[in-house]
């Protein structure tokens, strides 16, 4: 669990040997995507408006980022994830194992207090069914103010068969399709290797 306070000690250069593992394709965490040293792509924004209706929506929002293998769709979630949590009074929570499956009745024993909680999931193709099921039954006292960031594989989302789950009850649900690299982003990516 995070609050963005609490992330904005990485928000700093990067130290080179990391620099240079991220940008040869190591997965980042914290410390290297809210580093200064890595840029934003125009999809962070995109994504943190997703979210600008969070207190006041009374559904869960869903936002869903989607693109190929190793187009650094882990980035743009914590990257969002922290511009989100700075608007308002957020936790976050972070599935750090995938392999994991997701167990929303843990989750709920530490939705305590006055935040809106936002679940961060990447290959959230191994546990979409999990998640939707969750979001539809949550408490009435925790409608409106559990969200959740997704990242997932375009293929993994359709093999799992999660295009086809019914999203319209009790979820609003909003995806991004991330692909290739427009000028400003490979500009801005060259200039900081």
């Amino acid at each position: 669990m995070a609050e963005p306070a609490g992330l904005k000690k990485f928000v700093g250069p990067l130290a080179i040997e990391s620099a240079i593992r991220f940008f040869d394709g190591a997965v980042p965490d914290w410390s290297t995507a809210l580093s200064i040293s890595i840029p934003r792509r125009k999809v962070v924004n995109r994504l943190v408006n997703f979210f600008e209706s969070a207190g006041t929506s009374g559904v869960p929002i869903v936002g869903l980022l989607l693109a190929a293998g190793c187009e650094g769709k882990t980035t743009a979630i914590l990257q969002a994830a922290y511009e989100i949590g700075k608007r308002g009074k957020w936790c976050i929570l972070q599935r750090r194992d995938e392999s994991q499956e997701f167990l929303g009745h843990e989750l709920l024993s530490v939705m305590t207090g006055d935040f809106s909680w936002l679940i961060l999931i990447d290959e959230a193709d191994n546990c979409v069914h999990q998640l939707l099921s969750f979001f539809q039954n949550l408490p009435d006292e925790l409608q409106g103010r559990v969200h959740c960031l997704l990242a997932c594989r375009d293929s993994d989302w359709r093999a799992s068969g999660a295009e086809n789950l019914n999203w319209r009850v009790g979820v609003s649900l909003r995806s991004e399709r991330l692909s290739g690299l427009d000028i400003a982003d490979a500009q801005s990516i060259v200039s900081a290797w």
